[in-house]
């Protein structure tokens, strides 16, 4: 286990996850998770491998929330937009089918907090976009979790808008850094989106999945 000076001097390098979310998680024995720099293409022969970036920002330079003309943000209500969040977040991030249930749960996380859960509309009404993130107050991190747009509403600067907004925010909140993760080689490219809001790193973390013949 890493301590908080270890991770605190390269917080994507010691932790495929943030301080606060690794230390409570177990990793079952059937699964194994590396950094790049330890990661053996020997490992494939028995896991199934998917590969995730790792990213941080530093708060010292934001982009301004420019959100197009017409479209209205505001905070996440809980529980009850629980159920519309759920909605957007299943039809915006393939194979994931969460139910309010699951959005609520969300909620429970120590780093759980409010002001950092957003909500974008169209000029019609209509939910096309989200950006959650959590603030672990002992680190001072600030955590991007969900950042998903409608597909019909990508292209036009929204994503880019809610993670500056979310930037904001969480200096507000007295973060020192922020980190951000997800799947390399997605279709959608999260990355690019991040690395234009001034997020910076190289590090990869390997999540490998004992195939069944090997288990």
């Amino acid at each position: 286990m890493i301590t908080p000076e270890e991770y605190l001097c390269d917080p994507c390098g010691t932790a495929a996850l943030a301080f606060w979310k690794e230390s409570a998680t177990i990793v079952p024995k059937h699964m194994r998770i590396v950094h790049e720099r330890d990661f053996l293409k020997t490992y494939l022969a028995d896991y199934a491998d998917v590969s995730y970036f790792r990213l941080l920002h530093n708060l010292a330079d934001i982009g301004e929330p420019a959100f197009p003309r017409g479209f209205v943000l505001r905070e996440a209500i809980m529980p009850g937009d629980a159920a519309t969040l759920s909605s957007l977040l299943s039809a915006c991030y393939e194979g994931s089918v969460l139910t309010a249930e699951n959005v609520i749960g969300f909620t429970h996380s120590p780093a759980y907090a409010p002001t950092l859960w957003l909500l974008l509309f169209d000029e019609a009404g209509v939910l096309c976009g989200a950006g959650l993130a959590d603030y672990d107050a002992n680190m001072r991190e600030g955590i991007l979790e969900w950042i998903q747009i409608l597909p019909s509403f990508r292209g036009k600067g929204v994503g880019k808008a809610i993670v500056n907004e979310l930037l904001m925010r969480l200096c507000a909140c007295g973060a020192r850094f922020a980190t951000v993760s997800g799947r390399k080689h997605n279709p959608t490219n999260p990355e690019a989106l991040y690395r234009a809001c001034g997020f910076t790193g190289s590090d990869t973390w390997h999540v490998m999945t004992k195939k069944e013949s090997h288990s």
